[in-house]
């Protein structure tokens, strides 16, 4: 009776599937998987729950795609089944990690159990480039507590026992991660160069959302370190293209996640360029896609990023309320990670905001991070900011001594934009004291350094400052 009633089912839904690129296609596949399953056919539903999984993700239904994936593990897992189906254990729990990445956020605990689970049953299984997949995705978790220098070791032990193993994929996500790694260290060029190796390699396998990193398409996350990157190097231009260039890819290929993603390094090149309106408008569709879709961890994100396109506007109260709230949530969420940023960030609106305690108590916690993890990359700010602080409650010499901190740690690191606010603050310094001679000499060698076609907000206020 049972074989009768699996050739009905089996013949019933033969007509729905297709394949296309390997992956299972139908009209409702979880459907179809539920049916398989009942019919005895292991095998057939392990395809069609994976594919479920990957057309909930493809659609940003996250939620179901972690319920279909949790049901394909399950056939994985039991000792019954095939070896051919139990060996595609560990791809499950990549895309299972994946998919509760996006809903439940970096530092869930659900998100690194997966991937730990990934990494142990492919070394089971001798599948070095899923162990290493995992291993790379345990990685991002690593940096998302701010040891940034784990994670660049983690990278080159994957890479030590041979790239020539691993899938183009894998080394798109190594260079990625890594990338990240030392764009996060305050090491900006070797983070853009890395950012650049997962570009080039991207545009030739392709990777998609299919084969994603930290939840989104490579493309798009690539295109964030070497974005941010380029931004303190002082490379503006190329730090608008590339936004732009991430946003347009997102956008042709529909994937949700990695649209909102792009949409956050768009919002801050706009920004760094004085195009408010349109850092605004892009949050705000940012939002929408969040609100709609579930992506309850990355609101936080946009909203402390359109939070300063809104003060720049003129609408001050409600730009550092976005602020204040995106920095709230980003911590529930994500931790330690990139909050000496945000931090200092809200500090600084803080500060033209003259809410002075408020901002003094957030920089402490971004310089106490900065001292006591590998998250440096705004450490030239948070000690500028220390300098405004100062300067804001009339202790000039300290100040003086702050903006000069500040530019040397800015040309340590090859950031010229900090380099360029600190100098900008320093001319102001010295112009209330009545002595601008070597401040402003100290700005006109900042400013010469970019181009003279270069036309961003801060640029402007200096060279009308040297006039």
């Amino acid at each position: 009776m049972r074989a009768c009633f699996a050739a009905v089912v089996k013949s019933a839904i033969s007509a729905l599937e297709e394949f296309d690129d390997g992956f299972v296609r139908a009209t409702e596949p979880e459907l179809l998987a539920y049916h398989y399953q009942e019919a005895g056919d292991f095998s057939a539903a392990l395809a069609h729950w994976i594919a479920a999984g990957d057309v909930s993700e493809e659609r940003s239904a996250n939620a179901e795609a972690v319920a279909h994936y949790r049901s394909a593990r399950a056939l994985t897992e039991d000792a019954d089944r095939s070896a051919a189906d139990r060996v595609r254990a560990a791809e499950v729990l990549l895309k299972l990690g994946n998919a509760q990445w996006q809903t439940a956020g970096y530092q869930a605990k659900e998100v690194m159990q997966s991937y730990r689970a990934a990494r142990e049953t492919a070394l089971a299984l001798d599948q070095q480039d899923e162990a290493a997949e995992a291993e790379i995705r345990i990685a991002a978790g690593v940096g998302f507590s701010c040891r940034n220098r784990e994670v660049l070791e983690l990278g080159n032990n994957i890479l030590r026992r041979g790239p020539d193993r691993l899938r183009p994929e894998t080394l798109v996500h190594i260079w990625l991660q890594i990338g990240a790694g030392h764009c996060h260290m305050g090491d900006f060029e070797q983070s853009l160069a890395f950012s650049e190796k997962a570009i080039e390699l991207d545009n030739r396998v392709n990777c998609r959302h299919k084969a994603p990193g930290s939840g989104a398409d490579p493309a798009i996350v690539a295109r964030d370190p070497a974005e941010m990157a380029l931004r303190p190097l002082g490379r503006l231009d190329r730090a608008l293209a590339i936004s732009e260039q991430g946003m347009a890819i997102a956008l042709d290929r529909g994937h949700l996640f990695s649209v909102v993603w792009a949409s956050v390094s768009r919002v801050l090149a706009l920004t760094s360029f004085g195009r408010y309106a349109e850092a605004v408008d892009c949050a705000d569709e940012a939002l929408a896609i969040c609100e709609r879709h579930g992506f309850d961890t990355r609101i936080g994100n946009v909203l402390q990023h359109r939070g300063p396109a809104l003060f720049e506007l003129g609408d001050e109260e409600r730009g550092l309320a976005d602020i204040e709230r995106g920095v709230i949530l980003w911590r529930e969420g994500s931790g330690t990670f990139l909050l000496t940023r945000n931090l200092a960030k809200l500090a600084e609106y803080q500060l033209r905001a003259h809410r002075l305690e408020e901002a003094r108590a957030n920089l402490h916690v971004a310089e106490r991070l900065a001292d006591t993890t590998d998250e440096k990359m705004h450490l030239a700010e948070i000690i500028r900011l220390r300098g405004r602080l100062w300067q804001a409650e009339g202790n000039y010499d300290h100040a003086r001594l702050c903006f000069e901190r500040a530019i040397a740690c800015s040309r340590e690191q090859s950031a010229r934009l900090f380099e360029l606010n600190a100098g900008r603050d320093l001319a102001r310094h010295d112009g209330e004291a009545g002595d601008t001679t070597e401040a402003l000499a100290t700005l006109r060698g900042i400013v010469d350094w970019f181009p003279a076609s270069l036309d961003v907000p801060v640029l402007a206020e200096c060279r009308a400052r040297l006039l």
